[in-house]
């Protein structure tokens, strides 16, 4: 079992996993409303494109929005993710697919208060 010791900055790996077309219509709509006017959407659509039965897709759309207890603060999301696949007589694909993300997040400006060493700067003289 590997160790570290001492300051290290931390690390790792994300693994992320797309949704993959589906030859079998299916679409899902899921609305969320909460505490600190919190909304949320989703949906979900997959299934065929045009007759022949070779090209099908994903689509998800997403928006979260949600506010905060201080002032002019909030936090929005808005995701959407679209995959076509078309599958070729030689069991061969061809996927194409686009992401879209943006987070916008919203937090009141808090003043620092500078700081001054005043022993070191009398050593300096």
């Amino acid at each position: 079992m590997p160790s570290i010791y001492g300051r290290t900055s931390p690390g790792g790996m994300l693994n992320m996993i797309s949704k993959k077309p589906s030859k079998i219509l299916n679409q899902t709509l899921e609305l969320t409303y909460g505490d600190y006017n919190t909304k949320r959407a989703e949906l979900d659509a997959t299934g065929p494109l045009g007759t022949s039965g070779k090209t099908s897709y994903v689509l998800t759309l997403q928006s979260i929005n949600r506010d905060f207890d201080g002032q002019y603060e909030s936090q929005r999301n808005s995701e959407a993710y679209l995959a076509v696949q078309h599958d070729f007589a030689d069991k061969s694909h061809l996927l194409l697919s686009v992401e879209y993300f943006l987070q916008k997040r919203v937090a009141p400006v808090v003043p620092v208060v500078p700081m001054l060493d005043q022993k070191a700067r009398r050593r300096r003289r």
